[in-house]
């Protein structure tokens, strides 16, 4: 049992720090007082300056892509989101009357660096600091120890007058708050992270230019790495923070050294060293994310060490975490997504138990809070080239080696919106909504682990320690492919959903992630609280994070060419085509994974599908589908698909070398003007153009990176494609292009491109200021004037406007600032969601749609402004189908009734509907609860994709 400590009374004129209470942990003795000239160095942390900018939101980072964020310098920062000069000013002189020296104020980090004595801090905080001794241990695997630390009881005391500015003071406590983390498929056995890269289907591109952060307490030998690289490590620097490199062989910093490094070829590795008290944690999430001069620039911060093994109160307080600690990390965390970094954070090795005793399901922090990327496990195994089976990671459930992925909800944080339709359960516990955890998956059974070299002798990668530094190279190599940084990406994923990871289902593996007798949360179709949405589909989020203008994905087309819309859907379970009947859908074409299309094997785990068009010209769409085997057509025959073209990788179509690795299928349209429609194709390479040419695909156009069209240079890294469309009404599509420097619409000439519009930021289009730095382009284009060419909208932070080809340049028919008002809707574009235009009242002019926080509308173009013949309120019932813009996810947009109007394919957690617009509201002619069977197609929106 711990021995009370004598608490400090509370001095006159000063008052409790809340949040900052602290008590030893149940195996604590006191051995005494701390010695009275004991050195002490602590990290004061201020609030956000009262008269800055909010900081970004979660739907933020859904509705700006990352070409329009920019990390901010160290002084916008400040200005924006940091600490007020005059806070930190009477923090300096708070400590200075009490003879504590001041080492170094920051205003983007709003942190006051102080040193001083134990009686010092004792007088200055009012508290009493005593020396500890209890037992830990760091890791699962590792033993007991015993610890000797200066520790206090109670809380942090200061003045009146700080306690609106203080809000942490960490570092009085020295205790060790980082701990470590460290059923399988038949032929389950070690593989090379090569392997994993290669079955998870990464892009094949370098990650060059890319750093990634590897946090570490302790050290590692560099002959190691070097025999686990097999003599070709990476370039690696070691940042010390509060720490050094000890040169130890650690396994943990090894292995993630090792594992982010081979996931990511080409990419630095920067290996932060601290020691990981409290304040060890916070300066080094601080310098990461606001780094000294000569530091690196980090595009990915990777972390296998976690600070408690549950968010729940009673679990901080006795592991020695104070809540105003916890606040301070998430708002470092959010720091780090201000700034254009990925934190990629491992779940946990014990499942729901997490080495707690309490019979408890219990999530661990710092995985559980909203800012990180959390990253929970599975066990690849029955590996066959690129087939492999792959099951949530619990070994228990065959008996092997105790360990499961963890995951679960948070006691401490609610549910971040992002998560809000994803099928996040409540808690085990008690039923209380939280945040869910993990977000994605990656292989970390040691049975199936990666092998490398520790302390010379040969080891195991594995846990969650091994999935979260795979998935932060995975994001370097996405990073280095896009040409920016995808930065906090939780709300794209959760939009994206299920199209683009490997799902990972219960049987024939373990059903969920329970251990030590704590009952585990189930693995299911969709999100589940075992592997989050499964694990990556590499090229699949490339080509979607590609596109994410149009980050609606068109599962739409005529595939039976009766002049009525279908829609595509796939499950963990197969692939189906649905058709509108009456107040219900029909699936006129169902088949199973495992059927073959012709010689094409459906497998909706690694098959990826679109873009849907009419690539033969005979009036019906077929499917585009690629998977690691190679890439074909799909088309309706009757109740079953056939395959009128498929070829492996390594085919060569004219010049083109196919390989679906690298190579990005992003859009089709008909560039060519004879009616039938040709994908664009891009790679590390450049760009083509592929047509269907019988049984193959011939490359009418392909070029290499650094080719001039006409004056645009192409770059593949830098240069953002679509939308397509025909913007001169010549019955051509020209392709809509951006970069760094400017726009351009490139055209098919021949075997090559001319560029007839290019136009530099900075250029006048009408009144509209170009700048691809914020300006947002898309979703689509539309013909919102009906003269038969289509338009670009576009928007920005100053409002939004309509773009239309004009010679060589482009004019502005429509643009207003936000605070407009069309109609009743009230524009603006940090809030509001613009989505799917088409012809929804029949008139030949299309009309936008738009969502917000408030409601749901369209938008028509009226003059130089719009108006909205449709807006409606969350909270409406547009006939039985309850509308809520958090809840609800919009899909495509098309005519499934025929005639003139388009509609709109709307879900929710409750089942799925079509929308109509009638009048000033909407109608739903079709809306169905999940469970419904569209003839044998089994209804259910966790798992299906639309």
């Amino acid at each position: 049992m711990p021995v009370p400590h004598a608490l400090s009374p509370l001095r006159p004129g000063y008052v409790r720090l809340e949040g900052s209470e602290r008590q030893p942990s149940a195996t604590a003795q006191l051995l005494g007082p701390s010695p009275a000239e004991d050195a002490v160095r602590i990290s004061v942390v201020v609030r956000r300056r009262p008269d800055g900018m909010p900081t970004p939101d979660f739907d933020y980072f859904l509705k700006t892509p990352p070409r329009q964020r920019q990390r901010l310098s160290e002084g916008d920062f400040a200005a924006r989101y940091g600490a007020a000069p005059d806070d930190i000013a009477l923090v300096v002189k708070f400590a200075q009357e009490h003879g504590l020296a001041v080492e170094e104020t920051h205003l983007a980090r709003r942190t006051v660096t102080i040193s001083g004595t134990v009686a010092q801090m004792n007088n200055a905080f009012a508290v009493n600091l005593g020396r500890y001794e209890h037992e830990v241990q760091d890791g699962s695997r590792d033993p007991v120890h015993t610890e000797v630390y200066r520790g206090r009881e109670g809380f942090v005391h200061i003045p009146a007058e700080l306690q609106d500015i203080i809000t942490g003071v960490f570092g009085l406590d020295n205790r060790r708050v980082v701990k470590r983390n460290k059923a399988d498929p038949t032929n389950t056995k070690p593989i090379s992270v090569d392997t994993a890269r290669q079955l998870y289907r990464f892009p094949g591109n370098s990650a060059a230019g890319q750093t990634i952060a590897i946090l570490s307490e302790d050290g590692y030998k560099s002959s190691d790495i070097s025999q686990s690289f097999g003599g070709h490590p990476p370039a690696i620097v070691d940042i010390n923070v509060d720490a050094s490199n000890s040169g130890n062989a650690d396994p943990e910093t090894t292995q993630d050294i090792f594992i982010a490094g081979s996931a990511a070829p080409g990419a630095k590795i920067a290996v932060y060293f601290t020691k990981f008290s409290q304040a060890g944690w916070i300066d080094l999430l601080h310098r990461v994310a606001h780094p000294k001069p000569g530091d690196p620039v980090c595009s990915v911060l990777s972390s296998s060490f976690y600070l408690c093994n549950g968010d729940d109160s009673a679990t901080l307080t006795a592991e020695g975490l104070s809540r105003s600690f916890v606040n301070a990390v998430s708002a470092a965390f959010q720091d780090a997504a201000i700034q254009g970094l990925t934190v990629c954070i491992a779940s946990g090795d014990t499942g729901t138990a997490s080495k707690r005793t309490d019979g408890k399901a219990h999530v661990q922090y710092p995985a559980s809070d909203p800012w990180v990327l959390s990253v929970g496990g599975t066990t690849i195994g029955n590996v066959n080239g690129s087939s492999y089976d792959e099951y949530v990671w619990n070994d228990t459930f065959f008996g092997g080696v105790e360990g499961a992925t963890g995951g679960g909800i948070s006691d401490f944080f609610a549910m971040p919106k992002y998560q809000l339709g994803a099928g996040v359960p409540v808690s085990l516990n008690d039923q209380h909504v939280g945040r869910g955890v993990p977000d994605v998956a990656a292989n970390a059974s040691p049975n199936s682990g990666y092998p490398l070299t520790v302390d010379g002798s040969s080891g195991i990668g594995d846990g969650t320690s091994a999935s979260a530094p795979l998935w932060a190279g995975y994001i370097a190599v996405l990073n280095a492919a896009l040409g920016v940084n995808v930065g906090f990406i939780n709300p794209v994923l959760y939009r994206l959903g299920s199209y683009v990871f490997r799902d990972i289902l219960g049987s024939p593996g373990p059903a969920n992630n329970g251990l030590d007798g704590v009952s585990g949360y189930p693995a299911t179709p969709g999100w589940d609280a075992c592997t989050g949405w499964g694990s990556p589909n590499g090229t699949a989020l490339l080509a979607a994070l590609q596109n994410l203008d149009a980050i609606v994905i068109r599962r739409s087309g005529d595939f039976d060419g009766d002049g009525i819309a279908e829609l595509l859907v796939t499950s963990p379970w197969g692939l189906g085509i649905l058709k509108e009947t009456g107040a219900t859908m029909t699936a006129i074409m169902m088949a199973p994974n495992g059927t073959r299309f012709g010689g094409w094997l459906l497998n909706t785990a690694d098959n990826v599908f679109g873009p849907i068009a009419d690539y033969d010209g005979d009036g019906r769409d077929e499917i585009l589908v690629t998977s690691p085997w190679g890439l074909g057509i799909l088309k309706l025959s009757g109740s079953t698909l056939t395959a009128p073209m498929m070829q492996p990788n390594g085919t060569r179509f004219g010049g083109w070398l196919l390989e679906t690795a690298d190579n990005v299928f992003s859009l089709a349209a008909d560039f060519d003007g004879d009616r039938r429609a040709e994908v664009l194709v891009t790679s590390p390479w450049g760009i083509g153009i592929l047509k269907l040419s019988g049984s193959t695909m011939a490359a009418p156009m392909m070029q290499p990176n650094g080719t001039r069209f006409g004056g645009w240079l192409l770059s593949t890294k830098d240069n953002r494609f679509g939308p397509a469309a025909d913007f001169d009404g010549s019955g051509h599509a020209g392709l809509f292009v951006t970069s760094a420097w400017g726009v351009g619409i490139l055209k098919l000439a021949a075997n090559t491109m001319a560029a007839p519009m290019m136009q530099p930021n900075g250029t006048r289009f009408g009144g509209w200021l170009l700048n691809t730095g914020d300006n947002h382009f898309g979703p689509a284009a539309a013909d919102f004037d009906g003269d038969g060419k289509k338009e670009i909208l576009v928007t920005s932070p100053w409002g939004l406007g309509i773009l239309k080809l004009s010679g060589s340049t482009m004019s502005a028919p429509m643009m207003q600032p936000n605070g407009t008002r069309f109609g009743g809707w009230l524009l603006e574009t940090a809030d509001n969601n613009f989505s799917s235009p088409a012809d929804y009242d029949g008139d030949g002019q299309d009309e936008l749609l738009v969502t917000s926080a408030w409601g749901i509308g369209i938008l028509k173009l009226s003059g130089n402004t719009m108006f909205a013949p449709m807006m409606q309120p969350n909270g409406t019932r547009f006939g039985g189908w309850l509308f809520e813009s958090s809840q609800n996810r919009l899909g495509s947009a098309a005519r499934f009734a025929g005639g003139r109007q388009a509609e709109i394919f709307i879900t929710s957690a409750w089942g799925v509907g079509i929308l109509k617009l009638a009048g000033s509201t909407m109608a739903a002619p079709m809306m169905q609860p999940n469970g419904t069977r569209f003839g044998g197609w089994l209804l259910n929106t966790a798992d299906n994709v639309f």
